[in-house]
């Protein structure tokens, strides 16, 4: 038998995180949610997600009655990463992949439902592609902004709320060759304004400004055509730069 585990959230801007298990053989479903307290500060920052997501793991694989001999196969998504070293640590026969089939439908199924109960209803076929990733995102932030009680349900400890700077550059380029630094001035809650000044490397500061409620354009000066493209966004927030 197979044991398969998943995530479903991680990239969700509402709730916590859903973490589910997945026994092939016999079509065994159990799911956990990483609480959205761990995805704000300082919890967040301290990365304590990690060590609650490998509690949460071993105690749907005792609950499924793994034997260490079981193969264990665990997605190679971030949340699970420590997950995948205390499981070896504990004598698992454990693996880590892409995970297809199934599990990943229930999972995701279980995050929508978690959810739905603090009143969010998710867009339709928001996995559809890129373009509904983006937009389911902007949906949530305007739900959660059209009342601020809502904003528990945010995972307030990301960069796009709390404004710290960028972690230092990698050495990865974007697919236009380029360094991009981020450089945060200023960010509030509510209904202000959060100031956004960013440089891409070898060319002049650009700037995005809201032009509608849902949508915005990329203005730029004196910079080859780089594809610039429509996204989703809220009226909370304005982007601008300064020289």
């Amino acid at each position: 038998m197979t044991i398969m585990v998943d995530d479903a959230g991680w990239g969700d801007l509402l709730g916590g995180v859903v973490v589910a298990c997945f026994r092939e053989e016999t079509e065994q479903f159990t799911y956990r949610m990483i609480g959205i307290k761990f995805f704000k500060d300082p919890t967040f920052d301290e990365k304590l997600y990690l060590n609650e997501t490998s509690r949460l793991v071993q105690e749907m694989l005792q609950e499924l009655k793994v034997d260490r001999s079981e193969p264990v196969k665990l997605c190679t998504g971030y949340v699970l990463s420590r997950t995948y070293l205390d499981l070896r640590r504990a004598g698992y026969n454990v693996t880590i992949g892409k995970i297809t089939g199934p599990l990943q439908e229930l999972g995701e199924q279980a995050f929508l439902n978690e959810l739905r109960k603090i009143g969010y209803e998710p867009l339709p076929n928001r996995e559809a592609d890129g373009r509904m990733r983006a937009k389911s995102f902007y949906h949530m932030l305007n739900w959660a902004r059209a009342d601020p009680k809502r904003m528990e349900f945010a995972k307030t400890g990301w960069r796009f709320f709390t404004g710290k700077p960028k972690r230092q550059w990698n050495g990865q380029l974007n697919k236009f060759g380029l360094k991009t630094e981020l450089y945060n001035v200023s960010t509030c809650i509510g209904p202000t304004h959060k100031f956004l000044h960013y440089r891409t490397g070898g060319l002049r500061e650009c700037s995005i400004h809201n032009t509608s409620l849902d949508e915005y354009r990329v203005n730029t000066s004196n910079r080859p055509n780089l594809g610039c493209h429509k996204s989703y966004t809220s009226p909370l927030f304005h982007y601008g730069h300064s020289s």
